[in-house]
């Protein structure tokens, strides 16, 4: 069967979702963020990316982006559906993603260890400026 959007997804399975079940649906999907996004480069355990998956979605993120210089993007069974609300965007180079999150409006921080980082909970976040969050490699961080 073909179905071309929401509507048809919904009827499809009216039976088998409750008016509750699609009202909250559609409540958390309303509260869902473009000011705040995720980027992860080169994470070697597919249990760690299936954790920033889970956590973007469950924090509302709505965009996660990934880079794959030296690791393919490999996700563990407990991310599949998770998949399915998040919009993916793979790059091949730091470049890359970063003029395209860039020309998007965002201001990218990397997410690392320094003795003179800002405190995530400190970084100004605002519909003027939205956050890109940047993550690396569990072993050698994010690249230069």
């Amino acid at each position: 069967m073909h179905t071309s959007g929401p509507d048809d997804a919904w009827n499809t399975l009216k039976h088998e979702i409750t008016d509750a079940r699609r009202k909250r649906i559609e409540s958390a999907a309303g509260q869902r963020t473009n000011y705040i996004r995720l980027i992860i480069q080169d994470v070697h355990d597919p249990h760690n990316v299936s954790a920033c998956m889970r956590t973007a979605e469950a924090m509302g993120i709505q965009n996660v982006d990934i880079v794959t210089l030296t690791e393919s993007f490999k996700t563990t069974t407990v991310a599949r559906g998770v998949k399915n609300w998040l919009e993916l965007k793979t790059y091949a180079s730091v470049q890359d993603c970063a003029e395209k999150v860039k020309s998007d409006g965002f201001m990218i921080c990397a997410g690392m260890p320094a003795p003179d980082a800002v405190a995530v909970d400190s970084i100004p976040i605002d519909a003027e400026r939205p956050l890109a969050v940047l993550f690396g490699n569990e072993h050698a961080g994010v690249s230069s």
